[in-house]
């Protein structure tokens, strides 16, 4: 069968659109870099506790400084990046839920093999719609497989934004023919 006979496309609500619960930390939590950036700020946190805590005793005295030296080092690596992943999937959303929409069309689907999210690699969606005549192009990163739906030169809803469409989003909500939400 073929994308358009197994699938319906349906065009995202109108703005303004509501976002599920907990997007904004789901959405970072499956991204490989925003989960190693979380790994290194939590563990830089912990060695700075653990030194904070050596530093009654006298006898651990290098072991606290060398807790503390790379609490600091882990914490400077892990914050600055986290809070900058942070603001962009804040920006993704207020483009998810004041954008405009329009018909766009897969181009490619590939598997990142380089970035691993739990052992399972990262999927790529490359996408490409047009605003008044002229085309742009967007890139979609899945932590799971794509439906079949995502084939190449299959139609797809982008979102983006009014003033400024190189700022998009693949919007994913699309209805299989016998009623089932994908």
């Amino acid at each position: 069968m073929t994308f358009s006979s197994e699938y319906r496309l349906l065009p995202p609500p109108p703005a303004p659109r509501q976002l599920a619960r907990g997007y904004i930390w789901k959405s970072m939590c499956s991204e490989a870099l925003a989960v190693i950036a979380i790994i290194f700020s939590v563990l830089g946190c912990l060695l700075i506790l653990v030194g904070y805590l050596l530093s009654s005793n006298q006898n651990a005295a290098n072991l606290k400084d060398l807790c503390l030296l790379f609490g600091l080092i882990f914490l400077i690596a892990g914050i600055p990046d986290l809070l900058w992943r942070f603001q962009q999937t804040r920006k993704n959303a207020s483009i998810y839920i004041n954008g405009d929409f329009t018909i766009g069309q897969i181009i490619e689907v590939q598997e990142n093999l380089s970035v691993r999210i739990l052992r399972q690699p990262q999927w790529l969606i490359h996408y490409r719609f047009a605003i008044m005549g002229t085309e742009y192009r967007g890139t979609c990163a899945m932590s799971n497989p794509p439906s079949p739906q995502y084939c190449k030169n299959a139609k797809v809803y982008v979102i983006y934004k009014t003033d400024n469409p190189r700022q998009n989003l693949l919007y994913h909500k699309k209805q299989s023919l016998d009623g089932r939400m994908i």
